[in-house]
């Protein structure tokens, strides 16, 4: 229990320390796998059958 208190207390001193992101006038979908699924080795799309 005190592990996971202290990574809180560690990542909520990160988040301070990295500030409010950025306002922005309209909303945009992201998803964590659309730059992962455009990294791979050549720098092709894996998905895509050439």
């Amino acid at each position: 229990m005190a592990k996971a208190f202290k990574k809180a207390i560690e990542a909520g001193r990160e988040a301070r320390e990295i500030g409010l992101a950025e306002k922005l006038a309209s909303a945009a979908a992201t998803s964590p796998l659309t730059g992962f699924l455009t990294q791979s080795v050549g720098g092709q799309d894996p998905c895509v059958r050439v």
